[in-house]
């Protein structure tokens, strides 16, 4: 009866067209650590994008400036499944994080220079 009236339950859940984040909240304990550990990959997805949101603070082009092409990127490559291909650009990920700090120590070095030297003409 009871695995009955879950079948029913799930069935009647996936009909009304909720989104994804809403259905994983409605299924049972064992099926929700099934979803979360479909991909080993998204804990290094989403800990790229926090470190890149927060590097973004300082971006010369303001800070939603760079949330919005941030967001963009990532949603554009949302549906990729294979852990190569994410691995692949988890990678790219890490270069932007390297790229993004040399231009704010780039940017901090010209600022304390333009303090203590002279210009030079």
């Amino acid at each position: 009866m009871q695995r009955r009236n879950l079948a029913f339950i799930l069935e009647s859940i996936h009909t009304m067209a909720l989104p994804p984040h809403v259905l994983v909240y409605c299924l049972p304990q064992d099926k929700k650590r099934d979803i979360k550990m479909s991909n080993p990959l998204r804990g290094e997805v989403i800990r790229l994008y926090k470190n890149l949101l927060y590097l973004g603070r300082e971006y010369p082009k303001g800070t939603t400036y760079f949330r919005e092409r941030l967001k963009a990127a990532f949603m554009k490559n949302k549906d990729v499944t294979e852990p190569e291909k994410i691995q692949k650009l988890i990678d790219r990920g890490e270069f932007v994080i390297k790229e993004l700090e040399a231009l704010y120590f780039l940017r901090k070095y010209r600022a304390m220079k333009k303090r203590y030297y002279e210009p030079e003409h």
